[in-house]
This record gives C-alpha cells, sequence and structure tokens, in this order.
C-alpha cells in the first residue's frame, strides 16, 4: 500500500519528495514560535466550525508547526510508540511507501496537495 496521497494525487514518492522540498518551507525553529494567543482563538473557533460540519472533530485536531533540527525533503518523522512502557519516540526517517505498518498522523496543508509531516508505525493493518 503506498501513501494516501500518492494514491489520490497520483504522485510517486520521488514526485512527493520534489513536492516537499519545494512547496514545504521550512518550520520555524521552536525557540522563535510565538505561544498561542489571543489572536489565534478566532482561527481555532473557524477551523472547529469546519469540522463539525464535516462530523469530523473527534478525527482532526491543530499542531504548531515548528523545527528542532534541519531534515531533508525525503525525511519525514516517525513515530514509534511501546504502550506497556508508554513511550512515545519521534524521529526522521527516510520510509519505503510500500511499508503498509505507517498511518498518516499530521499534515502541512500548505501546499498543493496535503503533505505528510509525520507517520506512526501501527499494526492496525494486520
Amino acid at each position: 500500500m503506498s501513501d494516501p496521497m500518492s494514491e489520490r494525487y497520483k504522485l510517486d514518492s520521488e514526485e512527493l519528495a520534489k513536492l516537499r522540498a519545494a512547496e514545504r518551507g521550512p518550520a520555524p525553529p521552536l525557540d522563535t514560535v510565538a505561544p498561542i494567543s489571543a489572536d489565534d482563538l478566532s482561527c481555532f473557533e473557524e477551523i472547529k466550525a469546519v469540522l463539525e460540519r464535516h462530523g469530523k472533530i473527534d478525527r482532526f485536531g491543530i499542531t504548531l508547526l515548528h523545527s528542532h533540527f534541519h531534515m531533508s525533503g525525503q525525511e519525514i518523522l516517525l513515530e514509534k510508540s511501546n504502550t506497556a512502557s508508554r513511550t512515545m519516540v519521534l524521529e526522521p526517517a527516510i520510509i519505503d511507501s510500500s511499508d503498509i505498518s505507517l498511518i498518516d498522523t499530521q499534515w502541512y496543508l500548505g501546499a498543493s496537495v496535503p503533505l505528510s509531516l509525520v507517520k506512526c508505525r501501527t499494526n492496525w493493518h494486520s
């Protein structure tokens, strides 16, 4: 199974990597990002209204775009969880698009197509 975005937009992994590199500007370093303020609340309210209108309020949320280190256009953040120890690791990885044990969990919407920023290793496919 390939990346759902490549299926929907008929893009192969090389095209998606080029798109990520060209359209996803570098996320600002975390120490330069302002915390959420009252100025953001009206945007949150509008996003909430859209999610409610589509029946997706319990499916999607909001993430603050930021970076901790440089990543290449081919890398994606990969989330790995250990339920027994209640730990989670998020690390850059270059993934094989045929890996069916991954699910997209965060997207960047400022490109011409939604770009997956974070994938999570899961066993729900098995």
